[in-house]
């Protein structure tokens, strides 16, 4: 049982260092607290943040439907011009 809670504090930790400052101060105490403290951690505190924060997703010009439609009528309109 020992064994167990070790393992899972150590995994516990490693992971709460890649996570932001804000979550390590927040979650640190909470994961010594042996065997409940880092399953906490993994079940309810490795999640990540989906308040957005106001970021917009990047989307290639090849997944944007507008930017592949004007490229489709700018190649038209330039082979038509070509054929007259």
């Amino acid at each position: 049982m020992i064994v167990v809670a070790l393992v899972l504090l150590f995994a516990a930790l490693i992971d709460l260092s890649r996570a932001p400052m804000a979550k390590r101060v927040r979650w640190f105490f909470v994961v010594l607290i042996p065997i409940i403290g880092p399953l906490a951690w993994f079940f309810y505190g490795n999640k990540p943040d989906l308040g957005g924060g106001g970021k917009k997703r990047v989307v290639g010009p090849d997944d944007d439907p507008d930017y592949l439609w004007r490229i489709e009528k700018e190649l038209r309109k330039r082979k038509k011009n070509k054929d007259d």
